[in-house]
């Protein structure tokens, strides 16, 4: 069995976790019994079992978190056996003389700092010097999306996607709602969502729910009428999917838009913006698809339109939705990786 380090901080906790950090648990869940996998992620990780787990001290802020971990992770993945290291970043301070380095790129931090402001941007400056690095020195390199293959020149597109499971015995709520997942400021700009859903409620007189799923020190920035989620488990996250009528992600930038993929497996129309993953999956959902790309002015009238209806999708929304998770999921196929791992391992 090929021995596989998959490196990921990003990783499910006991506090907010993102998708990046839900889709690496579960690939390795994937990944577990096809290879002989050990975890490096930061302490108080969900164990995986039937992976061998290697934890890093939790630090804060920027500095600790991403250039101080990175130094500590030189050691002791070198201290660890292994045919290939996939990294999902923090990758560029390893042993230049270890095992081939698959690298998967979450996105570009360029395009996050200039999506940013203050610290956070100038944060994610740095890291684009870091990708760099770690673009020239893996072996195999694989892209989340079109943005991240075409700026990191890398091997293969493969989607950050699992098989989505189902949830039973959950209805579309009575009344019309909406679910954002995300913070109030930055990227994704939450705060677009919370005016959206504040207008129409004002103009069609529906009384409309927002459900938000993100960090604890997040909530007081939202109405309190505002259902706010944190820390909340998968099976929460997708039942809460699942009930509402409307998913909004009016990003300024996403690699690819986890959130908008696993709207459409849980029969859930989105209204997002224009970036890299959302043109991406929009143009993966044809020829009726379940998502209004629009402009950020229109978010309030395209929400408007949809809480007309019952909050089901229509057949052909769900057939072309349908066709299009089941093709997002064959590339994205475990399968692939530990083919790959299999060649660069002989």
């Amino acid at each position: 069995m090929v021995k596989v380090v998959l490196i990921s901080l990003e990783w499910p906790h006991a506090g907010h976790v993102g998708g990046v950090g839900r889709y690496a648990f579960r690939i390795a869940e994937e990944l577990r019994t096809k290879v002989d996998l050990t975890v490096v992620t930061l302490s108080g990780g969900t164990p995986l079992e039937g992976a061998t787990m290697v934890y890093v001290p939790r630090v804060s802020g920027r500095l600790a978190r991403y250039y101080l971990t990175p130094l500590r992770l030189r050691r002791l993945v070198a201290s660890i056996e292994a045919d290939v290291i996939h990294a999902f970043g923090d990758d560029w301070a390893l042993a230049k003389n270890g095992a081939p380095i698959v690298r998967t790129f979450l996105g570009s931090s360029l395009a996050e700092a200039r999506a940013s402001r203050g610290l956070r941007s100038l944060n994610h400056y740095v890291l684009a010097l870091t990708e760099a690095w770690s673009r020239a020195r893996a072996k195999y390199r694989i892209a989340i999306g079109p943005d991240s293959f075409d700026t990191f020149r890398c091997d293969i597109l493969m989607p950050p996607v699992t098989k989505v499971p189902q949830v039973s015995g959950v209805d579309k709520s009575e009344a019309p709602s909406v679910v954002f997942i995300g913070s109030f400021h930055g990227r994704k700009r939450g705060w677009l969502v919370a005016r959206a859903v504040r207008e129409a409620q004002s103009k069609s007189g529906l009384p409309i729910t927002l459900s938000v799923i993100g960090p604890a020190n997040d909530r007081e920035n939202w109405s309190t009428d505002t259902i706010h989620m944190s820390g909340a488990s998968d099976e929460a996250v997708r039942e809460t999917v699942a009930s509402s009528w409307v998913l909004m992600a009016p990003s300024e930038y996403e690699g690819f838009g986890i959130p908008l993929y696993e709207a459409m497996a849980l029969g859930t129309y989105a209204i997002v913006t224009d970036n890299p993953g959302s043109s991406y999956i929009y143009n993966a959902v044809q020829p009726t698809p379940p998502i209004s790309l629009v402009p950020e002015r229109e978010l309030r009238s395209e929400l408007e339109k949809r809480i007309q209806g019952t909050g089901t999708l229509s057949t052909p929304e769900q057939q072309a939705a349908s066709a299009a998770v089941d093709y997002l999921t064959s590339e994205a196929s475990g399968d692939r990786l530990v083919d790959i791992y299999r060649r660069l391992s002989r």
